[in-house]
């Protein structure tokens, strides 16, 4: 240990590798780790694990490790057993004394000298070797610390590899103990306790768990804690202690201890056992250890749940019973009286049978059975028990036996017995395991039993007449009898269907109910009445009996149905007669004298009594006051006395005193008793007095009434006349009926009306009248005959009514499609409900909530909430809105937004919206929030509204990514991820698309946090508002550094590659050149500083040799051209011998560290090829480095410096070719006897050949002539060898070349030559010399090289996602590079000799798929295949699949090249893409330029009615309507000619729908190869347009003002109703704000007032108001609202504004208040004035005076009179609105207004204007031109007054009239003008209010000039045509 520092003075070390150890899962793990403290503790050192079997007598090692500083072959193999055993059995003694030593060996050289043994628990070894000669004593205490370490973790991991089930078991075992039982830590704390131990103390187990054994025994406790401790040691004996009991006395127990470990950690189990006077003794000795019982209970457990046959059960039961027990004989017997049987019997001896029986009496069962029967009989020698003189006492000397107990009776037992004693006496644990036998046999019969019992029952239950059915716990059938089948045609098809089959929902509601109430109370059964639809579709009225399936817990439900359809019908007739009785208008009764002996309800009822128990017995007097009973006693009954009836009337006195009128009916029956029947008339009174108040109002009722003699009008009343538009009754009497009605109108009521009159006198329907003016109304038409054959005729107008009913509808309609509830409540009952708010509280209909109180629809928490805040804010401001919680019927409840709302007549408005969805929105945007943070994408969103753009959210993806976080990040622009490097290409186009605003993607490299730079694929895309403006832009980014890294990997490969290429195919360099270049481009590659090309030279006979470096790169100086070592001191000898390729990264680890070779070179890193030269090996090409590699060399990097290899030995091959050929020449010249080369000669001038010895043996032919030369070369090298010939003679350079020959057996052989040719004197060739070489082997390397190259070139390019495989001839794998080991599982060495058809699925070899893709390769020269593949593992992938044949320069078959591609991600997304496409709302086509489908999605059938079939090949322009096909035309050939995405609208055609709105969307995909057409997406908005018009129909049909506002206050959409009413056109309002409208232009104060009401209703308010208008017409009042609508998110998305114009209503309602505040004011200063006169005529004694004081008290009264006819007039005005449509003549107006001045007043001159232009004014007016004229006549005497009517230049009509009187007074002007109303004009005449009043409720004014020459009142009103056009917009 000298020099190196332990684990306990390294504590951090020491730590880290005790938690390495905590962490092991395996025993060969934690051995591992065991090592690993090892080589931490100790230099040089071997340790290893051993166990110790006692029973073979063996140690065996668990594992070793030797550290890599000792070489192993020198490590001892055996440890002494001794020693082992020794320190196996000294439990725990590890101190240093004890600690053995042993030595191992005698050789003192041996590195292991001396070795310490430390126990590992029971039975393993903990061995510790070192080479000194003794451990250092704090050596001694590490290893103890280790072994203590390791002891703890394999107990740990042998605890957890316990199995489950011993757990349950053991803690079956425990608590069902009759033993009570402690379980106690070392500190004497309670940890657990049974249930014994729980019923022993009187305690609960909370409180013995919170105390210590020692804590509940009293003045023992002492004792008790010294008795627990020495049970830790093991040294426990039996004490007695005084157990303290609750609310008992105490009791003295004797308690046994026994020490268990868990996890490595002590307790100590103690049982208690009454010892106290009287109680039974269980004192039995501690027993075994419970691991026995565990392991008998976990094979009991086992069994118990694992079993096919009872019989086979029970056997095994027995035999583990007889093992556990170690007894002979087990036997399951059945005790019937006094009869043993044996069911089941296992007998070693052989003695007992199954079936015999036995008297009971003679069996040790009967004292089994004879005792306590649940308890076990056991002894061990029946001569040591009570039962020694039993007569089964020889049978049964040892027996152990409990009762079966099935159903609380006793079956039998099961017992365990043998002839002999038992050695040991039976442990309480051996009683417990077979009383839980029996249990488990007794519950496993009952079960049978009950089974049995099941058969039984269905056989019964099939033969009974009544439809039996069960239902399990979930409510579906499980079981119906054939007599359901028979009664109701339901059989067994509705097994695992639910009950509500023929029935209705509320039936399945009762009986949920029942089921429910059943399972709640004690009541085991129910019944219930309902109707069921039989099969055949009848229905039937059954009795349901139902009933609960199970005792202890719900198992589900059984019923009886019984038909009781006849019986119910029965019962109904006689009901139906009782209620017709109890329910009749009259009251019956039965008197006995005076008494009641029957009364119907009837009778109570019309009384006024509750029941009928207070009329029976008591007399008929008490229903009538003293004068009734007189009356009817002096009339009635004298009457019943003579002529046995009487009829008349009486008044009935109630019972709350009221009085009603009734018509009675006495009759004496045959006994004497009066029957005597009362009809309450007071209804028919009622009626009677309404007949005749309906008589007095028919003149005056709207109603027209006319009587018809004939077809001529006899009567018509005003109302008729005025309704049918005529001036006068003249102008109808007389006349036909016909001219009221067009000629279609008179024919139909020809054809039906007068039909119905002659057969049945009347006929009652709808007309269209006709009025002069050419207007028709709707009326409804009354026609009867009255006796004289006249006619009379009602009619009805019912053009309001209709308006108010369509207007209700309408109303209806949308409050009861609102997905709003509404509801009105009078106090706490509801008044009204829509259906919304019906269906959202879970009822079926409005009538189970109308009447009903409003706490019914929430809990009584809820309630007393909405009582405390919701009606407080009631009582202050009429109104409440919040958040509820509504429940159910159901039970179940819902979120929901409630607004309460106090309306005038104190009822409330209760508006409820579910929130469920929204809710549920949320929660979904919350787990998307939450899914967008847990992404592996950065997710990062900007605010370009800001400056610079700021990042305002990042995902938790993007702080995992560039380890930032939120804080760092948010607020700066994401610019600073791009560091300093932040100006590269591929930012600058990040910046000028958000500049431009357009979307991007690409790649770019940023910086982290911590610096390091990282590749990202980033798509940033920009996020618009409603108006096109971006407010943000989205960034998704995406890590890619892994992929850029595999990328420039793949670059440097392929340019590795290429550089390889070109040194290798330069024909300009030399050898030497190229092979330093080589060496040049692998160092390189590589990244070693060391390449050298090695010659190797062996000794054959002693197997040594030398390596000599030909040519090295790099600065070793061992490595170095000219450098020789000994091959055994090079790596170089094992690459030989290896034969191929030889690389290591790290030589040390891989054991080479003693090598000679990395003793002398130093090499931790080599690579290497073995390099042939022609069939000899030559030497091998290297590249090292002296540092290990920081990781492994890949296939590529194998493959390629294998490849250089060969090339570098293909290269030294040729060379040597070259200088043996040199060397050939410098010798004998053309002598080649003897060798591989021949000779042959050409005679130019004959053709002649000669041919040496050698070129015939190579040939097998001898060539003679030109001619046989050519015909012998191959004939694709024929023309070139004739070229090259040619050339050679006309040029005389020597030819060398190469070409393909055949031999006498036409085989192919390449031919080597050199050829020149020899000339005359005159330079003429005469003969031509030539070597010829056989050069075929040389050819054949060439071509496998050749070969190597194309597989290696497939090989690189795919080396990222594709395997490539190569295949011999007959599918047998060759190749098998890296990609495919990933994809298939298969290493190269597993998978080289693989049949290629062992990767497809069994099925595809079954149909000879493999064979058939190579045979189609071969011939087709290429197969593919698309499917599945099989993995080593058996797992499958979807892959595609290209076979390609390869040939050899000869064009011979070679194999095939295969490449697999994974295709199963692509394979989903594909499947997923069609799903999508497949299940889309959208038909999705593919179109040809021309217009030609080529693909059509299945949606077609769908969406279209077609096909896709039927699309596919049609034009799709033939589909479209001819109305819209040029326009759809224009915009798919635009997109095919401008590459954009357009969209536009069409009608479809559709074989079923006829023509479908279509919206087409195209999308130019012509440059894509998948596509090659134009996406065209075509979507069906049939319902969508329909669903608009139907909005645009309904918005624009409104009467009032409609439209839609932005929250800003922009208008959106008006409906036509308001762009009439202000004279404006659509584009003048849409789009421009709201309170700029033509309609507030009166007023800045109204233009702020909107506003205002904009922004209120913005922020989520309700605002209404009344307003002043300015419409086409002049100003109006509405009734203005304007309210919110929210989205999804409770946002306010739009505003809808509502307008209702009540001018004429706020007029009449303020004309009425003027006049009776005006009225009121005149009176009461009249009355002060008459109360002063008559004051003074009272004391005025002159009569004269009195006399004048009367005329003015007259004058006052005369007043009065004008006063109120002026108010008549002002209310005829008031009330009249037919009026406003009656219009005069200027000249008619001004005369009649003018004429009862000119008569009263003669002396006043009146002149009038009245213009020739066509000028309608109302007839109203003429009230307000007479009252302003009569005024001007009483201004002064003799006035001039001019009254002229004109038209202004904006068209209104004015009337003026003028005076010269003294002028008008500021405040009456104040009354024409502004209707200004103060105390002092009050004072005012009427007439000035009745002129105001005419004028402004014709939508005029009055302007008034007042001077002192005169006053000026012109009148204005609005045009005739202005006013028809208002008055025509109303009507409509």
């Amino acid at each position: 240990m000298t020099g190196t520092q332990s684990p306990l003075t390294a504590p951090e070390r020491y730590l880290a590798l005790s938690a390495e150890l905590d962490r092991a899962e395996t025993v060969e793990g934690a051995v591992d780790r065991t090592v690993e403290f090892v080589e931490a503790a100790f230099d040089h050192a071997v340790a290893s694990v051993c166990t110790d079997d006692p029973s073979t007598e063996t140690v065996t090692a668990l594992g070793s490790a030797v550290p890599s500083s000792a070489a192993d072959d020198r490590v001892p193999d055996q440890i002494p057993d001794s020693i082992v055993r020794q320190v196996g059995d000294r439990e725990g003694d590890r101190t240093v004394e004890n600690m053995p030593e042993a030595t191992v060996g005698d050789d003192p050289s041996d590195p292991v000298q001396i070795e310490a043994l430390a126990p590992v628990g029971r039975d393993r070894v903990l061995r510790v070797g070192t080479e000194r000669e003794r451990f250092d004593d704090e050596e001694i205490p590490i290893i103890e610390a280790i072994a203590a370490k390791l002891e703890t973790t394999l107990s740990r991991i042998g605890n957890r590899q316990s199995s489950t089930t011993d757990c349950d078991i053991a803690r079956a075992l425990f608590d069902q103990s009759d033993r009570a039982t402690f379980v106690s830590d070392t500190d004497g704390a309670l940890v657990a306790v049974n249930r014994a131990a729980v019923e022993l103390t009187g305690s609960d187990r909370k409180t013995l768990l919170r105390s210590g054994l020692a804590d509940i025994t009293g003045d023992t406790a002492a004792a008790i804690r010294e008795h627990l401790d020495d049970a830790i040691t093991g040294a426990s004996e039996p004490s007695t202690a005084s157990l303290e009991r609750v609310q008992q006395p105490d009791l003295t127990v004797t308690l046994t201890s026994q020490p268990f470990d868990v996890d490595g950690a002590s307790y100590v189990r103690t049982v208690a056992h009454d010892t106290s006077p009287g109680a039974e003794s269980d004192l039995g000795g501690h027993g075994e250890p419970i691991e026995a019982d565990i392991s008998a209970l976990r094979r009991l457990s086992e069994l118990a749940v694992d079993f096919e046959k009872f019989d086979e059960a029970i056997e095994r039961l027995l035999s583990l019973g007889c093992e556990y027990f170690d007894l002979d004989t087990g036997i399951l017997s059945h005790v019937d009286g006094d009869d043993y049987e044996i069911d089941t019997v296992v007998d070693a001896t052989g003695t007992h049978e199954a079936g015999a029986v036995y008297d009971l009496g003679g069996t040790m069962c009967d004292a089994t059975l004879a005792g306590d029967v649940t308890e076990p009989l056991a002894f061990a020698d029946i001569e040591e028990s009570d039962h020694e003189n039993h007569p089964a006492s020889e049978s049964a000397v040892a027996y152990i036996g409990a009762p079966v107990i099935v159903d609380g009776r006793a079956y039998g037992t099961v017992n365990f017995s043998m002839r002999r004693a038992r050695a040991e006496a039976f442990r309480p644990e051996e009683t417990e395991f077979v009383q839980l036998v029996a249990k488990w046999i007794g519950t496993e019969i009952r079960r049978r039993r009950r089974f049995e019992e099941l058969e039984r029952y269905e056989t019964i239950l099939e033969a009974v007449d009544d439809p039996v059915y069960a239902l399990d716990t979930e409510g579906r059938f499980t079981y119906v009898n054939e007599a359901a089948k028979r009664e109701f045609g339901y059989g067994t098809e509705i097994i695992g269907k639910r009950p509500s089959i023929g029935m209705n929902e509320s039936d399945v509601k009762q009986i949920r109910g029942q089921i429910k109430e059943l399972r709640t109370t004690d009541r085991r059964s129910t019944t219930a009445e309902f109707e069921l639809e039989t099969a055949d579709s009848h229905r039937k009225i059954v009795e349901n009996r139902l009933g609960l399936v199970g005792d202890d817990e719900f198992r589900g439900t059984a019923g009886v149905l019984r038909d009781i359809t006849a019986r119910k019908n029965r019962q109904q007739q006689l009901e139906s007669f009782q209620q017709a009785i109890d329910e009749a208008v009259d009251g019956v009764a039965i008197l006995d004298g005076d008494e009641y002996v029957y009364v119907d309800q009837t009778h109570v009822d019309m009384y006024g009594f509750d029941d009928k128990e207070q009329l029976l017995g008591n007399t008929w007097r008490k229903l009538y006051d003293d004068d009734e009973v007189e009356r009817l006693e002096a009339e009635a009954l004298s009457t019943l006395e003579s002529g046995g009836s009487w009829v008349g009337t009486a008044t009935g006195s109630r019972l709350d005193g009221t009085t009603f009128p009734t018509e009675l009916s006495l009759t004496v029956i045959d006994d004497g008793r009066i029957v005597c029947t009362v009809r309450d008339v007071t209804d028919r009174r009622e009626r009677e007095r309404e007949l005749r108040s309906f008589q007095r109002a028919v003149e005056s009722a709207r109603d027209g009434v006319a009587i018809l003699d004939g077809d001529e009008y006899e009567y018509v009343d005003r109302s008729h006349v005025d309704m049918y538009g005529f001036d006068d009754k003249e102008q109808l009497l007389g006349n036909t009926w016909r001219k009221l009605y067009d000629d279609d109108e008179v024919e139909r009521l020809e054809a039906e009306a007068f039909p119905a009159l002659e057969a049945n006198g009347y006929w009652r329907g709808n007309v269209t009248g006709s009025r002069p003016d050419g207007t028709t109304f709707p009326a409804e038409l009354s026609l009867t005959v009255i006796d004289d054959g006249r006619l009379v005729c009602t009619v009805r107008d019912e053009t309001d009514r209709q308006k108010r009913e369509r207007e209700l509808r309408s109303f209806q309609r949308a409050v009861e499609s609102a997905r709003d509830g509404v509801a009105i409540l009078d106090g706490d009952e509801y008044e009204y409900v829509d259906r919304s708010h019906v269906d959202m509280y879970g009822f079926d209909d409005k009538d189970q909530l109308l009447g009903n109180t409003w706490q019914e629809l929430y809990d009584d928490d809820e309630v007393e909430r909405l009582e405390a805040e919701a009606f407080p804010a009631l009582e202050s401001d009429g109104y409440w809105r919040g958040m509820v919680t509504g429940s159910r019927p159901d039970g179940s409840t819902f979120p929901a937004e409630l607004s309460l709302t106090i309306v005038d007549d104190g009822r409330l408005v209760c508006t409820v919206r579910d929130e469920t969805e929204r809710r549920k929105r949320e929660r979904e945007l919350e787990l998307k929030e939450r899914a967008m943070d847990e992404a592996n994408v950065g997710i990062q969103i900007t605010d370009p509204t800001q400056e610079d753009n700021p990042l305002i959210y990042v995902n938790d993806g993007f702080e995992r990514m560039t380890g930032y976080t939120r804080a760092d990040a948010l607020g700066r622009n994401p610019r600073f991820l791009q560091g300093e490097e932040g100006d590269s290409e591929e930012v600058a186009q990040l910046r000028e698309a958000i500049r431009t605003e357009e979307p991007i993607s690409l790649e770019l490299q940023n910086e982290r946090n911590d610096g390091e730079l990282f590749w990202s694929r980033l798509s940033v895309t920009p996020v618009t508002d409603e108006s096109g403006a971006v407010k943000n832009y989205i960034g998704i980014q995406q890590d890619v550094t892994d992929r850029k890294k595999r990328e420039r990997r793949t670059e440097a490969r392929n340019e590795f590659l290429k550089r390889i290429y070109e040194v290798t195919t330069d024909p300009d360099l030399t050898f030497e050149r190229k092979i330093t270049d080589l060496l040049e481009a692998g160092r390189e590659h590589l990244d070693l500083p060391y390449g050298f090309l090695t010659q190797i030279e062996r000794d054959d006979e002693q197997g040594t040799g030398s390596r000599t470096i030909v040519e090295a790169l790099g600065s070793h100086e061992l490595l170095q051209p000219g450098e020789s070592a000994p091959l055994e001191q090079s790596y170089c000898r094992e690459t030989m011998e290896q034969g191929g390729i030889m690389a290591l990264t790290r030589a040390a680890e891989a054991g080479l560290s003693e090598d000679s070779a990395f003793e002398t070179f130093g090499l931790e890193t080599y690579i290497a090829s073995e390099v042939v030269a022609g069939d000899d090996p030559y030497g091998t090409l290297c590249f090292a480095s002296d540092t290990a590699r920081d990781r492994p060399f890949d296939e590529f990097e194998r493959s390629v410096i294998q490849l250089a290899g060969r090339w570098a030995g293909y290269e030294i091959d040729r060379q040597n070719t070259r200088e043996a050929l040199q060397e050939e020449r410098e010798r004998l010249g053309l002598t080649l006897s003897g060798t591989n080369t021949g000779l042959a000669e050409w005679d130019v001038e004959t053709d002649e050949v000669t041919w040496n010895e050698t070129l015939t043996e190579i040939l097998g032919r001898d060539i003679k002539s030109v001619e046989e030369f050519g015909a012998a070369i191959h004939p694709d090298d024929r023309a070139q060898v004739q070229q090259q010939l040619d050339a050679m003679v006309e040029t005389g350079e020597t030819w060398t070349g190469e070409f393909r020959m055949f031999d006498d057996s036409d085989d192919t052989l390449w031919m080597g030559t050199r050829a020149t040719a020899v000339y005359d004197d005159e330079g003429e060739p005469v003969r031509v010399l030539a070597t010829g070489t056989d050069v075929t082997d040389r050819k054949r390397r060439q071509q496998k090289l050749f070969e190597e190259r194309e597989r290696f070139r497939l090989l690189t390019e795919s080396v990222d996602e594709y395997a490539f495989i190569g295949v011999d001839e007959d599918g047998v794998i060759q190749t098998w590079n890296e990609s495919a080991e990933g994809t298939f599982g298969y290493d190269a060495e597993s998978a080289t000799g693989l049949s290629i058809a062992e990767l497809h699925p069994e099925a595809n070899r079954e149909r000879g798929l493999p064979d058939r893709l190579l045979q189609q390769a071969k011939v087709a020269g290429e197969s593919a295949h698309e499917g599945w593949r099989v993995r080593e593992d058996g797992s499958k992938f979807y892959a595609d699949v290209r076979y390609a044949p390869l040939t050899t320069t000869d064009g011979e078959f070679d194999g095939y090249a295969t490449i697999v591609r994974d295709m199963t991600n692509r394979r989903r997304e594909r499947r997923r893409t069609e799903r999508f496409v497949e299940e889309s709302d959208d038909v999705v086509t593919i179109v040809d330029p021309d217009g030609t489908v080529t693909y059509a999605s299945g949606s077609a059938s769908r969406v279209l009615g077609y096909e896709p079939d039927d699309l596919v090949g049609e034009n799709l322009f033939d589909h479209v309507h001819p109305d819209g096909r040029e326009r759809a035309m224009n915009a798919f050939f635009s997109c095919v000619k401008e590459s954009e995405k357009v969209e536009t609208e069409c009608r479809f055609d559709s074989p079923d729908e006829g023509w479908i709105n279509i919206d087409g969307r195209c999308r130019n995909m012509l440059d894509d190869d998948a596509v090659n057409g134009v996406l065209v997406y075509l979507r069906d908005v049939t319902e969508t347009r329909e669903r608009n018009r139907r909005f645009e129909g309904i918005f624009n049909s409104t009467f009032g003002l409609t439209g839609l506002l932005k929250p800003d206050g922009t208008v959106v959409e008006v409906n036509d109703a308001a762009l009439e009413f202000g004279g404006v056109q659509r584009d003048e309002v849409v789009g421009e704000s709201f309170s700029d409208a033509p309609w507030w232009t009166q007023s800045e104060v109204v233009r702020s007032d909107v506003r205002e009401a904009v922004d209120q209703v913005a922020d989520g308010d309700f605002v209404r108001y009344e307003a002043e208008v300015r419409g086409a017409d002049g100003l109006a009042t509405i009734d203005f609202s304007v309210k919110p609508v929210t989205d999804e998110d409770d946002n306010v998305s739009l505003l809808v504004f509502e307008g209702r114009d009540i001018t004429a209503l706020q007029r009449h309602k303020r004309h009425l208040e003027v006049m009776q505040r005006v009225m009121r004011h005149n009176m009461r200063n009249d009355i002060t004035k008459l109360r002063g006169w008559t004051e003074m005529m009272r004391e005025e004694p002159d009569a004269e005076k009195r006399a004048e004081q009367f005329d003015t008290v007259d004058q006052i009264f005369d007043k009065w009179v004008a006063m109120t006819e002026k108010t008549k007039q002002i209310r005829t005005v008031l009330d009249s609105q037919r009026g406003q449509d009656v219009h005069l003549e200027p000249e008619t107006l001004v005369e009649e207004a003018v004429a009862p001045v000119r008569e009263e007043y003669t002396d006043c001159s009146v002149v009038t204007h009245v213009p020739d232009a066509d000028v309608q004014v109302p007839a109203t007016l003429l009230d307000a031109v007479r009252e302003l004229v009569e005024n001007a006549a009483k201004v002064t005497q003799d006035p001039a007054i001019e009254v002229e009517v004109g038209r202004s230049a904006d068209g209104w009509t004015e009337v003026s009239v003028r005076d010269d009187g003294p002028g008008m007074p500021d405040m009456e002007a104040d009354v024409l003008e502004n209707g200004k109303e103060t105390p002092l004009n009050h004072g005012q005449g009427l007439g000035l209010w009745m002129v105001r009043m005419i004028v402004t409720q014709a939508g005029g004014d009055a302007v008034v000039t007042s001077t002192n020459g005169g006053t000026d009142i012109c009148l204005r009103l609005p045009g005739e045509q202005t006013i028809k056009n208002r008055l025509s917009g109303k009507a409509a």
